[in-house]
């Protein structure tokens, strides 16, 4: 089985051999045209000979990187088609290295914009498998999407996670390859903490953002974050909250994250300022990407 897999991933693979004592599994890219063309078939007895593709009329180029006459080369971001389980899509790759996220060949996710409720804590989306709009996907605009890759894709590196505000986008790089399924953290709906994503790591991400000093013993960051035994007080899918005042032991009141509670402020940073007078709420809303690999 894995002889044929590998043989149906390679665009130049029209048959293969399979066997000898070593188990060998040699791909060809040529074939029989018919059941009597003996002069290409040599019989043995330690070898599986299986053609799954027709000989074509014409030759057939390898796609990029398949063959050594067509090697890979260095590509740029963009949108390319990529099979997901059955279905091909086209979705948008980040290539390109970067500071934050390191090596490119992230896949992109999630598009959040912070000022819908599409994407707030509660909503479905985070723990469902439908797809949102996959045909978004394609680029880095300002529309909203989920494409086929959050609820299919396994991870062996991490998240790629960014927020944008007037125009500048800042990124920050989350490891994570605890079981390999970024859909499943959400649909377990508890709480997955994150080692070395520090305080400083989360306020990086929205020049000028805001976060309390004060009760540090609040913070609670990762994934799924809320209130333990409340449902009130901040809440993000990924993201840090706290508590703004005292008591410190109160509900959170204080997030900067993706997929954070309520409806007007779902992705960015969301800070209640207690001063002598009076409280004040500042929100600053981001558009936000979340990418895998």
């Amino acid at each position: 089985m894995t002889c044929l897999q590998a043989c149906h991933h390679k665009a130049s693979c029209m048959s293969y051999n399979y066997g000898g004592k070593n188990r060998n599994c040699e791909l060809i890219s040529d074939g029989i045209t018919n059941q009597c063309d003996s002069a290409k078939v040599i019989y043995s007895r330690e070898w599986v000979f299986h053609q799954i593709r027709p000989v074509p009329t014409k030759q057939v180029k390898a796609e990029l990187g398949d063959d050594p006459s067509n090697p890979g080369k260095t590509v740029s971001s963009g949108s390319y088609h990529i099979r997901v389980g059955d279905e091909i899509s086209l979705i948008y790759c980040k290539m390109e290295n970067t500071l934050e996220c390191g090596d490119g060949g992230w896949t992109l996710a999630l598009k959040i914009n912070g000022s819908k409720g599409t994407f707030s804590y509660s909503s479905e989306l985070w723990t469902n498998q439908k797809a949102y709009k996959p045909e978004e996907a394609k680029d880095l605009d300002d529309k909203e999407t989920k494409s086929l890759f959050f609820s299919r894709a396994y991870i062996t590196e991490g998240l790629c996670v960014g927020m944008k505000v007037h125009g500048h986008t800042r990124w920050l790089k989350i490891p994570w390859n605890r079981n390999n399924d970024l859909f499943g953290i959400f649909q377990r709906n508890s709480r997955e903490g994150l080692k070395g994503i520090h305080f400083s790591d989360w306020t990086s991400l929205i020049d000028g953002s805001s976060m309390p000093e004060n009760c540090s013993n609040s913070r609670k960051g990762g994934f799924n974050v809320e209130q333990e035994n409340s449902r009130d007080g901040a809440k993000a899918r990924i993201g840090l909250i706290a508590r703004s005042g005292e008591p410190c032991n109160g509900d959170p009141d204080t997030k900067i994250g993706f997929g954070t509670s309520g409806t007007n402020n779902t992705c960015g940073n969301e800070y209640i300022s207690n001063s002598d007078e009076a409280s004040k709420v500042i929100s600053i809303k981001a558009f936000c990407y979340i990418f895998v690999k």
